[in-house]
């Protein structure tokens, strides 16, 4: 396993993706009435509020990451 940071920044962007991709399915999952308002609710902001985290992080990472490209790290 690498521990460099780009292969943190793929990770990230790895889950973010998944996440997107959760919520979607969550989002499908209430307009095709397979679940009630509460449960869209919970899980659907829920899991939102993670993607958003995680892609806030993985930004940050990025702008680092040409930060110490730029002062030739």
């Amino acid at each position: 396993m690498s521990f460099f940071p780009s292969f943190f920044q793929e990770q990230l962007l790895k889950t973010v993706n998944i996440h997107e991709e959760e919520s979607e399915r969550i989002a499908d999952n209430f307009l095709e009435n397979k679940i009630d308002l509460d449960t869209f609710l919970g899980t659907y902001i829920d899991k939102r509020v993670v993607t958003h985290r995680l892609r806030a992080k993985e930004e940050r990472l990025s702008f680092q990451l040409e930060a110490l490209e730029k002062a030739s790290y």
